[in-house]
């Protein structure tokens, strides 16, 4: 097994973009408006890391850890996140994060309150009561998504693909489901969540 390269405060600046970095750790570190645009990120850490305004746009990052880090200001245009872990990120604080990707990542308690999702594709990623509140979710898919008691308080769903997704906490008397994408179980599950009973014969002996 390789071992991890550790970094310290010193060596940021030798950082450089379009770069390959392997099994890196760079937690806890000042990594504020470092330029790692275009690089290739495998297996590394940046957990707690501090990235206001670090410029990753066309970066590709691939199982790597980047929970709890401070992300305001980051540029994320056009960068693939695949099998990351991203818990606790705030992305509502002039994040970019247009043509950004997201691959089963681990969204749990994120935050994204307000922003335009609109096309963006989330397939398989986890957002385990994550903030969606007041999102656009317009041709959005949240395909096998675990989406467990996600607050999407005043969201806008239309042509929002939530086929697969687990949706224990949906409340359907509070969301306006309007526009979302289904399959039929789980459309028992929310007739359920409204105290309808579903009887698949029309007349049981």
């Amino acid at each position: 097994m390789a071992k991890k390269k550790t970094y310290t405060q010193d060596d940021v600046a030798h950082l450089e973009p379009d770069e390959i970095y392997n099994d890196c750790v760079f937690d806890k570190l000042d990594l504020r408006h470092v330029d790692l645009s275009f690089s290739e990120f495998s297996g590394c850490t940046f957990r707690d890391c501090s990235l206001i305004g670090a410029k990753l746009n066309g970066a590709i990052f691939q199982s790597c850890d980047l929970s709890n880090a401070n992300i305001a200001g980051c540029n994320f245009f056009s960068t693939e996140f695949t099998e990351c872990r991203m818990l606790g990120l705030d992305f509502t604080k002039d994040v970019k994060i247009l043509a950004t990707k997201f691959s089963k990542c681990n969204l749990n308690f994120s935050v994204w309150r307000g922003l335009d999702l609109s096309k963006m594709d989330f397939k398989g990623c986890s957002f385990l009561e994550a903030d969606l509140s007041q999102t656009n979710l317009k041709d959005t898919s949240l395909m096998n998504c675990n989406l467990t008691h996600v607050d999407f308080y005043g969201a806008k769903f239309d042509q929002t693909d939530l086929r697969g997704a687990n949706l224990t906490g949906f409340n359907i008397k509070v969301h306006n489901a309007h526009g979302i994408i289904i399959i039929p179980a789980q459309f028992h599950y929310l007739a359920e969540e409204l105290g309808i009973e579903i009887i698949d014969a029309a007349n049981p002996a």
